[in-house]
């Protein structure tokens, strides 16, 4: 993590009031994510204040919460309590035993007491154990910028369950008898097959026939449009949006969406604005998946704006609908920007708890692609959690992986990854 001066000189307003207090003193300290609040504790360890942190992880943990913070209580030694952004199971409980042993509490520990979490957490602490609560001093904030790139949006368009395979027979069977319109449907299920699994310049191909065969539809048009951004072509992408913009069978709500992510990269506003609408307009055409798309794509964008908390909700909310509808991809996807989300907002733990369940999701499908850019992120996170081993085990796999795939992008991404794994301690 990146300690910059801002975080430095919150880290030193803490300090100067832990040095000013004898014996027990009850400090709010709120934080972006847990990772600032092991940072802080780092931080004040290497200034001679040493800082024990209690962070309870499960519902037992949180049950002997009292026992952990007074067992080897050491006069000379700080305690941190760090807690969740999210209610989590048996906090409940513990905060009301907390609440019960105050008095306890305070004689017991004799030094401060860094109560210490998001803004969450310190209002769960001041509505279950409001007696604690009663004895705290003033709040310290060591707040940072919650903001990750735009990367990976999600495109609106049909879940094609039939793997690339069939479906290529069953185009050439409708070729070899002149239907038409089986030609057609089958032409846009192959090119959203191949696109979903980063098969980019065989879908541009099918896309290309289709359009030799005059198929006409808004479906394939905007197909057209995301295979030319996957191949770097971006007047051609734009060009194929605006022919799907004047026909009348394009979804308004796919051609917003398909803006949004075409210049998300360069105005992510603006693509907010698009995801907005595309929102509106696929709920009132009850379009359901493409609706979770949009809000999926929504959270993207405000992730690139620094909004990482109502990211984080509209991403969850989003991933939640794509399970129901039965969108295993689309789900695999949303579920890595949750993880990056989390990421944002210093909470590394949860991030690689987000993004090994989305590596279970895209190993289950295939996806090599995918499984390089998750493992890329599990990387970062392994680092931030300060576990080398694993995150270089998993950089090293997606250099691997990327390379099979051929994307110069993707490995030089993978690339470094490793790095940062090999750089840590």
């Amino acid at each position: 993590m990146k300690i910059t001066p801002e975080i430095v000189a919150a880290f030193e307003s803490i300090a100067r009031s832990m040095a000013l207090m004898d014996g027990f003193s009850l400090i709010p300290v709120e934080v972006t994510g847990p990772d600032l609040g092991r940072a802080l504790a780092a931080w004040l360890g290497q200034r001679d204040l040493a800082t024990r942190v209690v962070e309870p992880v499960d519902e037992p943990g949180w049950r002997a919460i009292v026992a952990s913070m007074l067992d080897d209580a050491d006069p000379r030694t700080a305690t941190m309590v760090l807690g969740p952004r999210v209610l989590a199971p048996g906090m409940a409980a513990g905060l009301s035993l907390l609440n019960q042993r105050r008095d306890s509490i305070v004689s017991g520990l004799a030094h401060p007491l860094l109560w210490c979490g998001p803004l969450e957490f310190l209002k769960a602490t001041w509505e279950r154990a409001p007696d604690l609560w009663s004895i705290r001093g003033m709040t310290h904030r060591v707040l940072a910028a919650s903001r990750a790139p735009a990367e990976s949006p999600l495109w609106p368009g049909i879940v094609v369950h039939d793997a690339p395979e069939r479906l290529r027979e069953t185009l050439e069977s409708a070729r070899a008898q002149g239907d038409a319109a089986m030609i057609a449907r089958v032409s846009v299920q192959l090119a959203e097959a191949l696109l979903a699994s980063g098969e980019f310049v065989e879908a541009n191909e099918v896309i290309a026939r289709a359009r030799e065969e005059a198929i006409d539809g808004g479906a394939l048009a905007l197909l057209e449009a995301r295979a030319a951004s996957a191949l770097g072509d971006a007047t051609r992408a734009k060009g194929a949006l605006e022919d799907a913009t004047k026909r009348a069978s394009t979804p308004p709500a796919h051609a917003a969406v398909t803006r949004g992510n075409l210049g998300l990269r360069e105005d992510a506003t603006r693509a907010l604005a698009e995801y907005e609408s595309a929102i509106a307009t696929a709920r009132a055409a009850d379009d359901t998946r493409n609706e979770a798309v949009a809000l999926a794509d929504l959270g993207v964008a405000q992730l690139a704006l620094g909004n990482a908390d109502d990211a984080l909700g509209n991403l969850e909310a989003a991933r939640a609908i794509l399970r129901d509808v039965g969108d295993e991809r689309g789900e695999a996807r949303t579920l890595a920007h949750v993880g990056r989300a989390h990421a944002a907002l210093f909470d590394a733990r949860t991030a690689a708890a987000c993004f090994e369940e989305a590596l279970d999701l895209v190993r289950d499908q295939g996806d090599v692609r995918g499984e390089a850019r998750v493992r890329c992120h599990l990387a970062r996170a392994y680092v931030e959690i300060g576990d080398a081993e694993k995150a270089r085990d998993d950089a090293a796999q997606a250099l691997v992986l990327a390379r099979q795939t051929g994307d110069g992008q993707l490995v030089a991404r993978a690339e470094a990854a490793l790095a940062a794994a090999n750089d840590a301690p």
